[in-house]
């Protein structure tokens, strides 16, 4: 369960950057090289499915890791 968890959290990161790649060579032709001229014709919302996507996948992987210590260390009975 935890790596498939993981995986999940590394395959939406790596999707995450795959769609920055996207959006910047869709408009590679009119900025260049110029990150703050992609910025403004981007809408805000674009920018932030990738930025939502990367996020999820962080936080699947910490949720892996906090999946794989809760089975490593079960709670103690008292």
């Amino acid at each position: 369960m935890p790596l498939i968890v993981m995986l999940f959290g590394i395959f939406l990161i790596a999707l995450s950057g795959v769609e920055k790649i996207v959006i910047y060579l869709n408009f590679a032709e009119t900025t260049g090289n110029n990150m703050d001229t992609l910025l403004s014709l981007v809408p805000s919302y674009i920018w932030a499915i990738t930025n939502y996507t990367f996020i999820g996948g962080l936080f699947m992987i910490a949720l892996a890791f906090v999946i794989i210590y809760k089975n490593k260390y079960p709670p103690k009975d008292k």
